[in-house]
């Protein structure tokens, strides 16, 4: 029996045993490819997080600026919105909102950790910790 695929015609018969071989042999090849280039990926972020050149993503505000807005939003006598706060720093809601929903900004700090600001789950409030 033949299948067609496409404008050629196949000499395998996928239901048959070696049919089944073949496809299961190409998955397996696949997946094995597939496994080693993440890999080579974790390799490849180590070495660069080892040299200091694996940082992650920077604020979109200076630290400085990120503090002025904590202070103002939770100031009383200033009634600044978050969006009052993100049209005057051209950045959006959300970042102001992160911004807000913490504790006071700290500087980032590169430790290495597997987190965005580098630290551990207990730095992220709402995180499970196991």
């Amino acid at each position: 029996m033949t299948c067609c695929s496409g404008s050629a015609s196949s000499i395998y018969d996928w239901p048959d045993p070696f049919g089944t071989l073949f496809l299961r042999t190409l998955a397996m090849v696949a997946e094995f490819e597939a496994n080693l280039n993440h890999l080579r990926t974790r390799e490849g972020m180590a070495k660069a997080r080892a040299k200091g050149r694996l940082e992650g993503k920077q604020p979109k505000l200076p630290l400085a600026a990120r503090k002025t807005i904590h202070r103002r939003y939770r100031d009383p006598n200033d009634d600044a919105s978050p969006a009052d706060l993100a049209d005057e720093y051209s950045v959006s809601r959300s970042t102001i909102h992160r911004i807000i929903g913490g504790d006071t900004p700290r500087a980032q700090s590169h430790s290495g950790g597997s987190f965005r600001n580098g630290g551990s789950a207990e730095a992220l409030p709402g995180w499970p910790i196991s």
